[in-house]
């Protein structure tokens, strides 16, 4: 298997869990190769982007990059990585948009 297709199964499993729950997030076609402004995954409020490796690892340039997508796109980064087992994945987002999240979920 190559390292996109170690990739594209991250991605699968993040909109197939997000369905599940009822929330809208879709794949986007060819996002590293086309240009530097599309993520991974699309959400009308959040840039996402997904990083598989062998070993579970959140990288610095990895979460420059998104964060530089979101500010173009006026949307909140959020990094999805995972190593082998996909469950144990973690999400990077910023605090203040952690925050904000618990305080949406008080309705």
């Amino acid at each position: 298997m190559n390292t996109r297709e170690y990739g594209d199964q991250l991605e699968e499993y993040v909109v197939d869990l997000a369905k599940m729950v009822g929330i809208d997030i879709n794949t986007t076609s060819n996002s590293g190769a086309t240009n530097r402004i599309d993520s991974d995954l699309s959400h009308e409020q959040f840039q996402i982007e997904c990083k598989r490796k062998e070993k579970l690892s959140v990288r610095v340039a990895e979460w420059k990059r998104v964060k530089a997508q979101a500010r173009m796109r006026n949307k909140k980064p959020v990094l999805v990585s995972s190593g082998d087992e996909m469950d144990q994945a973690v999400v990077t987002i910023r605090l203040v948009d952690f925050l904000d999240l618990i305080l949406d979920s008080k309705g």
